[in-house]
């Protein structure tokens, strides 16, 4: 291969065929590719070497400039190395160098002498250090140069993507982890965007609904029912209906999802819908179809002054959309004035209006005769938000989070049977984070399998998640801070919602919600107001991708399969010999290959009684990947070649050849 210069091929490819699929393209790739013997010897020492971990004659460097463009970067912490450097590169449990300077000095070092090259990242994660490996990847390798083009929407390989797509794209960068194999949340709808406020979402009748607002604060909804994948949306719940206070809110109890919003002079309404596409909706004083205008005229000319009756006079004017909450004896709704002074009111879930026109200032402190307020608590940003303290939908036992006016954190416990809120001198200095602060909007309270959790964010809107058995015993801010989400490379602008997939137990919205039950986050971001969504298996990893502007994460090792004759101790060296002699004569030419060789195949004799370099030489020394079209890699099998060069100089032959 004297006629090509391997520092620079798939430029070359890039130039000469730019109409080629990466598909039909042979990549030759190096297997556990960060464990040649000076590796190892920089993270184990010489028993390393000698215990058999060494799969490569030459570091990453010299593979690179060998040709080879794929590799097998295994990733996990070291824990007798400073926090520095306890990111290493492993093969199984002997300890290669460090991954940064490695990623440095070797592999961008290479990329920004030959930035027309593209290299592929195959990133694997052993125990729980993702936040760690991404932050070193995106130290040193700008996201604009990793390649988001060779991905579908979906997040799938896109069997089409051309080598001239990839121009410009200095990476493709593969994610396998133990914990989780995408880091961030779905992006819906498209260039939806620029959102100020979280969406809102509710489990109903086996599905969840979704409310949100457009940039001009139009009311949205939609449903799904597996919380992944949410259709579209074609026209606005309300029309006109817009530069609302907040997102509306959602609340199922029983047959009926009720939804509370507010007009642009920040009075709020109550409504509910009993149909499962959402097509009808009650208001006090009658019901109309979901988006016509005799819904934006019921609201506004039949249900707005009885509305802004039953609101109390310092109330005309609130700043942010109501929270609710199913209750056993009605929908509860909590919100704050222009003062930011906290209000709770239990609204009939008939008539839509409040019990005996009646709200309660809460978090107030009284006077001698117990009745008499002689102080409001004051400052909160955003309104209260609440959740059942029992699994028990029959015990109106209320949870209630909120902010002062530095933006701290406050979680009081009222209990209908007394009647009785804490005062503000009682909560004072019960802050479960302690100067925790700067808080975009209120924490948002779920209880999920007997505990209850706690979705905050910072000053940044990065997101947090804490736990609690009792919602009285917090984690400390310290702890808190280390459930950052989404590798903290995104934010929310507010707050985000939660929702627990389950079975409605009861008159209210009480979720049984056990080990099973997967938590459902929605959020606008930081990121220019994009939807986001992203679930949870146990309510602190979170998974989804990001589906227009991703950093391009894609799982290829989830997909492998072994060939019949990996455990080649177990069949005759002839039979294993005529199978590869088989699949070398009929590789295909149509299909991308990653060669991962082995350049000094080595085995334990404790693992088998065939010693490989005395049976075969060096005639078997790795394996390649078939990627087949439409699929990700999902067939391994035995390649036998005569040495390290010759399956270089064969794979960038082929490429060529096929010109």
């Amino acid at each position: 291969m004297n006629d090509v210069d391997r520092c620079n091929w798939i430029g070359r490819l890039k130039a000469q065929q730019p109409q080629r699929r990466v598909l039909d393209t042979y990549i030759p790739g190096s297997h556990d590719s960060a464990s040649s013997e000076s590796g190892i010897e920089k993270g184990s020492g010489p028993l390393g070497v000698a215990v058999g971990a060494v799969t490569q004659s030459g570091d990453i460097a010299a593979q690179l400039r060998a040709g080879v463009r794929y590799f097998d970067i295994r990733c996990k912490k070291d824990g007798r190395l400073m926090a520095d450097d306890r990111i290493t590169l492993h093969h199984g449990i002997i300890y290669a160098a460090p991954f940064e300077p490695v990623l440095r000095d070797q592999i961008v070092a290479f990329s920004q002498e030959y930035p027309e090259e593209t290299i592929f990242l195959d990133v694997d994660i052993g125990g729980d250090c993702e936040d760690e490996v991404l932050a070193i990847l995106k130290r040193h390798i700008p996201e604009e140069v990793i390649s988001t083009v060779h991905l579908t929407d979906d997040g799938d390989f896109d069997t089409s993507v051309t080598w001239g797509q990839l121009k410009g794209s200095r990476f493709v960068i593969t994610w396998t982890s133990t914990k989780h194999t995408a880091i961030r949340p779905r992006r819906l709808f498209g260039d939806w965007g620029d959102v100020g406020k979280s969406p809102s979402i509710a489990m109903w009748n086996g599905r969840l609904y979704m409310s949100f607002l457009d940039d001009s604060g139009q009311i949205y909804l939609t449903s799904s029912d597996d919380g992944v994948d949410w259709p579209p949306v074609k026209a606005a719940l309300i029309p006109g209906w817009a530069h609302v206070r907040g997102t509306p809110t959602l609340a199922a109890r029983g047959d009926k999802l009720f939804m509370c919003l507010t007009d642009v002079d920040g009075v709020f309404y109550l409504m509910y819908t009993d149909k499962a596409d959402a097509s009808v909706w009650h208001v006090h004083g009658g019901s109309a179809k979901a988006g016509s205008q005799d819904l934006h005229d019921l609201l506004w000319t039949k249900a707005r002054e009885h509305y802004a009756k039953a609101m109390p006079e310092d109330c005309k004017n609130v700043p942010d959309n109501p929270s609710i909450l199913s209750l056993r004896n009605g929908i509860g709704i909590g919100f704050i004035n222009g003062d930011g002074n906290l209000h709770f009111a239990v609204y009939d879930p008939r008539t839509l209006m409040p019990f005996n026109y009646a709200t309660t200032d809460i978090i107030v402190d009284y006077g001698a005769d117990g009745k008499t307020i002689t102080e409001r608590w004051s400052g909160a940003g955003s309104s209260p938000t609440f959740v059942l303290a029992a699994d028990d939908p029959d015990k109106d036992v209320l949870l209630c989070c909120f902010t002062d006016g530095d933006g701290r954190i406050y979680v009081a416990r009222f209990d209908f049977a007394s009647g009785l809120w804490p005062t503000r001198t009682e909560m004072l200095g019960k802050r479960p984070f302690g100067d925790w602060g700067g808080v975009k909007s209120t924490p948002i309270l779920a209880r999920r399998d007997g505990t209850i959790l706690m979705c905050l964010t910072d000053s940044n809107g990065a997101i947090y998640m804490a736990h609690s058995k009792n919602g009285k015993d917090w984690p400390k801010k310290a702890d808190v801070a280390k459930t950052r989400l989404f590798g903290g490379q995104l934010g929310a602008r507010s707050n985000p919602s939660l929702a627990i997939f389950g079975d409605a137990v009861g008159p209210g919205t009480s979720i049984r919600a056990g080990a099973d039950c997967p938590l459902v986050m929605a959020f606008t971001s930081t990121d220019g107001g994009a939807l986001m969504v992203a679930d949870s298996a146990d309510g602190q990893t979170f998974h989804g991708y990001d589906a227009k502007k991703r950093v391009a994460w894609l799982s290829f090792a989830d997909q492998f399969r072994w060939s019949p004759y990996d455990d080649f101790d177990k069949h005759p060296i002839d039979e294993i010999i005529a199978y590869l002699d088989k699949y070398k004569a009929t590789w295909p030419k149509d299909r991308m290959f990653i060669a991962q060789c082995i350049d000094t195949p080595q085995i334990l004799p404790a693992q088998s009684p065939i010693i490989l370099e005395t049976l075969f030489g060096s005639k078997l020394n790795g394996w390649v990947m078939r990627l087949e079209p439409g699929a990700n890699v999902n067939v391994i099998y035995r390649d036998f070649v005569t040495d390290n060069q010759d399956v270089v100089d064969h794979v960038i032959g082929l490429n060529f050849a096929a010109a």
